[in-house]
């Protein structure tokens, strides 16, 4: 959009260098949503195909057809993944680093968010293994590869706000499991006196777009209706 405007008005842009290093100090916004319609989910999907893009911007620049070719399908059979399978490979405790939810959420620097897995993490995923390949063979050929000291810093930072987004919506999955799995032993594990309400908001309108953000999705000119459902048990059934 910036760019646009510039051309519009004859006006010269920032490097696209300067133009990343502001977004990098000067984020727009935190954060904290952890399931539905989301920034996280369109800025992974988007990711991909800016990731396919620079490549071919790479390829522009000296690239083999050959490895720019084996690259676009490992981050199309990775966004796949992503989408489809992921979910279902995670597990409170798996072999496979990846895959173990554990593991995943525990936090690196702080010992009160921390769980030992009574495990050995000796499995690997391909899929995922596929990834960080791409990611070390992009970073590879910027680094050495591309002479131009200017194009260079811009496909460096923009690479790296690609992976940050594909990362992010990886994350955001394992969150959204954690989270179902959370839910499910809650209603196990009702009392006949107690009750689990969930309060949401209804969706009274398909999306517009098939990855419409969050900002978009909750402007106020669209209509939306507030619900609530109450979870007990009742007779020995939930």
């Amino acid at each position: 959009m910036y760019e646009s405007f510039c051309r519009e008005t004859q006006y010269q842009p920032l490097s696209r260098a300067t133009l990343f290093k502001i977004l990098k100090v000067c984020a727009a916004s935190k954060r904290t949503s952890l399931k539905g319609l989301d920034n996280i989910s369109a800025e992974g999907h988007e990711a991909f195909d800016q990731l396919i893009k620079l490549i071919s911007v790479l390829e522009e620049n000296g690239m083999a057809i050959e490895q720019s070719k084996n690259l676009k399908a490992e981050l199309n059979g990775y966004k796949v993944y992503l989408k489809n399978e992921y979910k279902l490979q995670l597990a409170k405790a798996s072999s496979c680093a990846d895959h173990c939810r554990s593991w995943s959420l525990s936090d690196s620097k702080d010992k009160s968010f921390q769980t030992n897995c009574d495990h050995t993490h000796d499995l690997f995923c391909e899929k995922c293994d596929s990834w960080k390949k791409v990611v070390r063979e992009i970073r590879l050929y910027i680094d050495e590869e591309i002479e131009y000291e200017e194009l260079q810093c811009d496909l460096k930072l923009e690479n790296e706000l690609l992976i940050t987004q594909v990362e992010a919506w990886k994350s955001h999955n394992l969150r959204i499991v954690n989270q179902d799995e959370c839910r499910i032993e809650t209603l196990d594990n009702l009392k006949p006196n107690q009750i689990l309400l969930v309060l949401d908001c209804a969706m009274k309108f398909l999306p517009i777009f098939c990855r419409e953000k969050q900002s978009d999705w909750f402007r106020p000119e669209r209509n939306k209706l507030a619900c609530g459902s109450v979870h007990l048990q009742q007779s020995g059934r939930k």
